[in-house]
Order: C-alpha cells, then structure tokens, then sequence
C-alpha cells in the first residue's frame, strides 16, 4: 500500500492508469482496499484478473500502440505459504506450468514474471522488454531468447542488499538465440557513478549431475548409519532407504545445481541424512575419487569482486575434459584435504563400525596420500606452496597432540575436525566481571587462521583459472 501511495503521489498525473484504480476519483486520499493476503484488490499481475483489466487490455489489443515494459520482479523463492496461494490463486503460475518448467524455475517468482512479459504483453517487433532482476533467468533458465539490445550490471549494495551484481537489460521483442552478452558495470564510489568495464555473461546448460557416480559394487553393504555434524547416527525409523557401507567408500559428495551455495555442495565421511531422505549425491569410490574433488572446489569459488557475485555458475558444459589434466587433479585434491569445508571426519559408528577419514594429508596411510603421490608421479613434483601448506599442517597437527588434551592419536583429523574438537571457546571473566569468548589454545587459534589465508592464496593463484578453464566455473 505505501508503494502505491509513493507511485501515485509521483506518477499519478503522468500514466494513463493506475492498477489498481483509485476507487473515487472525486477524492484521491481514499485508499484501495486490502485482499486477504495484505496485498492491493486487483493489483496481482499474476491473476487473471489484471490481465482481462479492459483499462490494460486495449493497449494490448491495439497493434498501433508500442509496449515498453520496464519491470523490477520481486526475486524470492516461492516459499511453502507462498506455494499455496500462488498454486490457488494464480493465473500465470498454472499457465507456466502448463508450458512446461521444471521445479527450479516455477517455484522462483520472477520467472513468472518474465515469462508471462513475452507470453501476453509484448507482441510486435518495436516491442521492449527493460528488465532489471538477477541474470539466472537468461544465463541458466534460458527464459528469454530475444534481441540484446544494451545491458548493464549493477552493484546490488546500493539497492538495499549485499554487494553482487544484478543486471538491467534492454531486450527487443525479436527471436534471436543467444550464447554470450556483455553488460556495462557501474558502481557507485564516493558517492559517483563510476564505470567499471563490461562483463561478459555466458548461458550454462549442464550441471554437475552428469559427472554423478552410478555404479554398485557386490560388496556394498546396507547400513543404517549415516551423518550428521560429522557423527556416526543411526537413521531415523521415517528413512526407508539404506545408507552405504564399503571399504572403498572414501567419502560422500554432493555438488549439485548451477549454484554457489552452501547448499549445493557437502564433503562427509559418509552419507548424510538428509542426503539419504532427499537422494541427492553419491558414494565416492578409491579407484577415482581425485576425478570428482574438482567439482567440490569449484563450489567453494567466492568471489571478492561485486561483479562476480551472482555471475558466475558451475557447468558441466566442456564435460570430462578436465580429468585429463593430472596437474590440475592434483591440486584440487592438495586443496580438498587440508580445507576446512572438507567435512570427512573420522568417527566411529553407533554399531562400532570405525569411519577413518581418508580424505586427509595427517599421514602416508590415508588413500588421499597415496592417491596424491601417484598424481605426482603423472605430472609433477608438489612446488613450494604446496610443500609449505603441508608442512604448516603438519605443524598444526604436532601442536594439538603436543598441547591439546583433546587429542586422539587414533584419529586421522582433518582441518574440519580439528577446528570443530579441539581449536574449542571458551568463557574467560574481563576485569569488569562480565565474561567474554576466547578461543582455549590461543596459539592454535592464530596458527589455524594463517593457514586458512595461505589455502585462500593456493586457491586463488593454482586453481581458480583452471576451474574457468575447464568450465566448471562459467
């Protein structure tokens, strides 16, 4: 309603409509009225309703008139509420659906949006459709397939969000495929508009689904153990399916979707719940895990930049191409092992069955250790980056046995479990009487933070380029 109020006050006399209309005209300051979602009577663009508005209609209907659509879609995922309403009430949302989507795109509402744009409101060549919202919908979605006409991106920090880039598009309302844009970047720097240089935007079409591992082997086990927080559990009684258990289960990956979340990606011992409730990654196997850890470093791309926030997606779209390179496998499983996003974690079961973490560089038994020598058998020695992380590793791990009661020599740690088991807080009283938190092994503490800097600087200068090489990154 306050939006309304500040679009009529601003634009009222400049329009030829207002949606909804203002009940009596005679007296401006009466307000529309309310629907039972606290939303305005009549001003639902995904209804019906507002498509049949005689008052819009005419101007549709009327080949004489040009339509320059500029909209701002609202970006949220349709939450479970939301669903219901927008499955009962809405017009557009039943003729997305019919058209064809798939989960990803009609639970997402500025698809709605931008889809019924081209379906019902622009017709003819001198047609524009300005649109400002996140790329998802041309890079990945492919929902517009029309004539690029100019583009920008803007820094979303100066629209009430984080800094990552949203772009402003000018699309023409003529077929035309395609596979690569570019947009004009302006920031906003003390104050000034600023240009920034162009990006290039490229659709993506594969996700890493293709590269999912298939096979069964005879001698897998079913288990009803799984993880959670990197503890052994057993499932639920609601879990009908079993969990795996083999001795060449190194681990279980999930790296899903084109996005760069916490949500699509996860590195554990084992399975995890919700894994196994929901279906969604695979067993990793000895005989080739190091082919599969690139896709899990490629989940881990954050950029620093605003422009490359929102942008960039993981694809499968030059498939296995990047198996062939050792040197680039070699690195990535080097970055896999000593992160502290790596959750493989050692444990031992709840039916006594002990987990060891084999995705760790702790000693010269772990599969990861073995596998790595052969990798540098196939390419080349490790350099003096890579001989220096290991060996600050090796120093974080001598520390903990050396001076942390917490240790276990019995276990393989990884950085995930040391951080998580040992690197503990703790409540100190200040002089004041109040307390504060302070981490329990000071010296582990700043060893720890160093060396996660000097992984972020491995990352950025060993495999970041590769990533985009490969179009893992895209």
């Amino acid at each position: 309603l306050k939006e309304w109020i500040v679009l009529k006050e601003k634009f009222g006399d400049r329009v030829r409509y207002i949606v909804p209309p203002i009940p009596d005209k005679t007296n401006p300051d009466i307000m529309p009225n309310l629907n039972t979602y606290g939303y305005l009577s009549g001003a639902n663009a995904l209804d019906e309703e507002f498509l049949e508005n005689p008052e819009i209609k005419k101007y549709i209907d009327d080949s004489k008139c040009t339509i320059i659509l500029l909209e701002n879609p609202p970006y949220r995922d349709i939450t479970a509420q939301d669903k219901t309403e927008i499955k009962e009430k809405s017009f557009i949302y039943k003729k997305f659906i019919e058209a064809g989507t798939d989960q990803a795109s009609h639970r997402e509402m500025d698809n709605l949006f931008i889809w019924s744009a081209f379906k019902y409101y622009l017709r003819q060549p001198n047609d524009s459709y300005i649109l400002f919202s996140p790329i998802k919908y041309y890079k990945s979605l492919h929902l517009v397939n029309k004539t690029f006409m100019d583009g920008y991106l803007f820094n979303r920090e100066h629209f009430h969000a984080g800094p990552s880039a949203i772009s402003c598009i000018w699309w023409k309302n003529v077929e035309e495929e395609n596979e690569v844009i570019n947009l004009k970047m302006y920031n906003i720097v003390n104050g000034m508009l600023k240009f920034e240089g162009s990006k290039e935007i490229k659709k993506v079409y594969k996700t890493f689904n293709v590269f999912n591992e298939k096979r069964n082997f005879s001698t897998d086990i079913e288990t009803d153990i799984c993880v959670e927080g990197g503890t052994g559990l057993q499932t639920t009684k609601h879990v009908k399916k079993k969990a795996k258990y083999n001795k060449n289960i190194v681990g279980y990956l999930r790296a899903t979707s084109f996005n760069l979340n916490p949500n699509s990606r996860c590195l554990t011992r084992t399975i995890t719940r919700d894994a196994l409730e929901q279906s969604y990654g695979y067993y990793l196997r000895d005989d080739n895990f190091e082919t599969k850890l690139p896709l899990f470093c490629a989940k881990l791309y954050s950029p620093n930049e605003w422009h490359n926030k929102d942008i960039y997606f993981t694809t499968a779209d030059k498939g296995e191409l990047y198996i062939k390179d050792k040197e680039f496998l070699k690195r990535c499983l080097i970055y896999t092992c000593l992160s502290h996003v790596n959750n493989s974690k050692h444990f031992t079961a709840t039916n006594g069955t002990e987990y060891k973490n084999e995705l760790t560089l702790i000693n010269k038994k772990t599969k990861a250790y073995k596998k790595l020598n052969q990798l540098i058998a196939m390419s080349s020695p490790l350099n003096s980056k890579e001989k220096e992380m290991i060996t600050a590793f090796n120093e974080i791990v001598k520390y903990c046995k050396n001076n942390c009661e917490e240790f276990d020599n019995k276990i393989n740690y990884g950085l995930a479990q040391i951080e998580d088991e040992i690197n503990l807080r703790i409540k100190e009283l200040k002089a004041d009487g109040s307390e504060k938190t302070v981490a329990k092994y000071g010296d582990l503490d700043n060893m720890i933070r160093d060396f996660k800097k000097s992984l972020s600087e491995y990352y950025k200068d060993y495999i970041e380029d590769d990533l985009f090489k490969y179009e893992l990154l895209k």
